[in-house]
């Protein structure tokens, strides 16, 4: 978020304060400063209707409703005589004296921050996402195939920052995990003519600082299989797998996280964006995209997102419906079923099978469709002796099962 602000006041100190548009000097308002001091957006210098700016929400500025939305509004000249709002997110068109426009938060993260446009003349706006939470992960295995539980590809690089879109737009979908070692990052690119001018690129800025590339920052470059370090230490040890896909291609990425300083802590930050490149050709990058920033990555790191790490695992965030889900044969020696009594979970769950030490053995992905549900769990691979069944869910709904296989 340091960085994106630092963008945002460069910007700033090119574009007139005194300048205003018809709709006058725009703002948002709403729970995240309790009603009261106007946020300020800037002023687009060619299309004066154009406002924008970044803004970092977290679950604290939270003071009525929903604990995982915060709502406001746009208005001008710090008065409620023109205001605009809107029941739909993330774009819409805002209406005079409309309602509350409801903006979600990650909970589980530092900060929840987006990018927002708004339109004066039309009422049109958008909050785009520019930051990702990482998630706790368990035995990765980076050979390209993205079948771990931990994964949930829920961003998108879609932003056009250079070249023409081609006959054939490229979908790329990516996720981030970690562990007190290492980031991984997961990619999922639906490409119907993949070549080997194809690349993907990743950056980090570690200390979250923004400006020039420092020791703490990392820029990767990969195509197809082979991965280059454009900026960070020669001797970085990544591990990378990548695989066709019945629709394009897959890849897995691990960078450790010592090398720049980064303890991945539930309070910690880092600066983050992937870049990507078509070449339907085999001949050139025939269009690039980003996730947040544009072409000045490979200058500053300014423009980046923000990377939350969060446990997801950790039992705080999580409300106990152990009751719910029944275990059986226990004991068992082969196969054992999962039987869910209510709707307590939000269908995809991530079920982690650990030892009487807490070690994780074993973990899958899971849906639960509806109550009653009875789902398979293989547990002939393991030893005999006592092990916990550890059940989490997208909605922060946990289960704890005591298993003994014999």
């Amino acid at each position: 978020m340091k960085k994106a602000l630092l963008l945002f006041l460069l910007f700033v100190s090119f574009v007139s304060n005194e300048a205003i548009s018809q709709c006058g000097q725009i703002s948002l308002i709403g729970e995240f400063n309790i009603w009261g001091d106007d946020y300020w957006m800037t002023q687009d210098p060619i299309n004066q209707d154009i406002w924008t700016t970044v803004i970092s929400l977290n679950k604290g500025m939270n003071n009525e409703g929903a604990a995982d939305i915060i709502v406001m509004k746009f208005r001008a000249d710090t008065a409620w005589t023109v205001n605009w709002g809107a029941e739909s997110f993330p774009m819409g068109i805002g209406v005079q004296d409309g309602p509350n426009i409801p903006v979600p938060i990650d909970t589980n993260a530092v900060s929840t921050d987006y990018f927002v446009t708004f339109n004066c003349s039309t009422g049109e706006y958008n909050f785009a996402n520019v930051s990702v939470t990482a998630v706790r992960a368990y035995a990765m295995t980076i050979d390209g195939v993205l079948d771990e539980p931990e994964w949930d590809l829920n961003r998108t690089v879609s932003k056009v920052i250079s070249g023409t879109v081609t006959a054939d737009p490229n979908e790329v979908h990516f996720g981030v995990a970690f562990d007190d070692d290492s980031l991984y990052i997961g990619l999922s690119v639906k490409d119907a003519f993949p070549t080997f001018y194809d690349m993907g690129e990743i950056f980090i800025d570690g200390d979250n600082s923004g400006g020039p590339y420092d020791a703490y920052d990392l820029h990767l470059r990969f195509n197809g299989p082979v991965v280059t370090i454009v900026q960070g230490p020669p001797t970085l040890k990544t591990s990378f797998g990548f695989a066709l896909t019945a629709n394009g291609y897959s890849a897995e990425l691990s960078i450790p996280l010592a090398d720049f300083g980064i303890t991945p802590t539930t309070e910690a930050q880092i600066g983050f964006d992937i870049i990507f490149g078509d070449s339907d050709s085999g001949t050139e990058v025939e269009y690039m995209m980003s996730w947040v920033g544009g072409l000045e990555n490979y200058e500053v790191t300014s423009s980046f997102g923000t990377l939350n790490f969060a446990d997801f695992t950790g039992l705080d965030e999580f409300e106990d419906y152990s009751s719910f889900v029944a275990l059986y044969p226990n004991p068992s020696n082969s196969n054992v079923y999962l039987n869910l009594a209510d709707d307590v979970f939000n269908r995809n769950v991530n079920a982690y099978v650990t030892d009487i030490a807490g070690r994780v053995v074993q973990s899958n992905r899971l849906n639960f469709q509806s109550t009653g549900d009875q789902i398979l769990l293989n547990v002939n691979q393991l030893t005999p002796g006592i092990y916990f069944v550890n059940i989490y869910g997208n909605n922060g709904s946990r289960a704890v099962k005591k298993l003994i296989v014999q």
